[in-house]
């Protein structure tokens, strides 16, 4: 009778001690893994089309070069600066040079921003997500395919600068915003040129990579 009697308590320890041993467990929470991106890798620059050279000249002002539709920016970006430039997305097999009195503020390498401030100049050739200045003193010359959004504004002469293309035309940065399409966006039928002419273009890309 004593063991019988036993036997339910010793199955009632037992379950209490599997019990508490459930409840002490700890289980955790799976996780759903971040899905990765695919890794970028530059394309070849862009082939040279008519008007695809922009200039911008301004004392003081911003700008921003942005992608164009799904592309990235993608060409030779070059300017002398003073004042604060920030650099996104720089696709890897893409290059950057940074000469001058310029010091870098900031590097993010997670989400691939850099942040530069100082008097120098910037070589930027391959594909980039976006390009950011604001300051004064801009020489500015792109080749290649991206949206500009500038501003500028007026110096002690009275003037904004000017931004042009291969044409040479001049027009006058505004304090507004604008966008520039590079090439320029052509309206109407867009002239043939000869194979001379399309040649003398491809060398002179060439020599501008070098």
């Amino acid at each position: 009778m004593m063991f019988r009697a036993c036997a339910p308590v010793a199955g009632l320890l037992v379950l209490g001690s599997l019990a508490s041993a459930q409840i002490g467990q700890v289980h955790p929470i799976p996780i759903k893994p971040k899905p990765i991106e695919p890794v970028r890798i530059a394309k070849g620059l862009p082939p040279p089309a008519p008007n695809d050279d922009l200039h911008m000249q301004t004392k003081i002002g911003s700008f921003k070069l942005v992608r164009k539709g799904a592309d990235l920016p993608n060409g030779r970006l070059e300017f002398t600066f003073a004042g604060t430039v920030l650099v996104s997305g720089l696709i890897p097999g893409s290059k950057m040079t940074v000469t001058g009195n310029v010091r870098e503020e900031y590097d993010d390498k997670e989400h691939g921003k850099q942040v530069f401030f100082g008097r120098g100049k910037m070589v930027i050739i391959g594909q980039f997500r976006a390009c950011q200045w604001f300051g004064t003193d801009l020489d500015f010359n792109f080749k290649g395919s991206a949206l500009i959004r500038v501003t500028a504004e007026f110096d002690k002469n009275q003037n904004t600068g000017n931004y042009w293309f291969d044409d040479g035309v001049k027009n006058p940065l505004q304090v507004q915003m604008i966008t520039v399409q590079v090439p320029k966006l052509q309206i109407g039928p867009v002239p043939a040129i000869t194979r001379e002419e399309f040649e003398a273009m491809k060398k002179q890309q060439q020599k501008g990579h070098r």
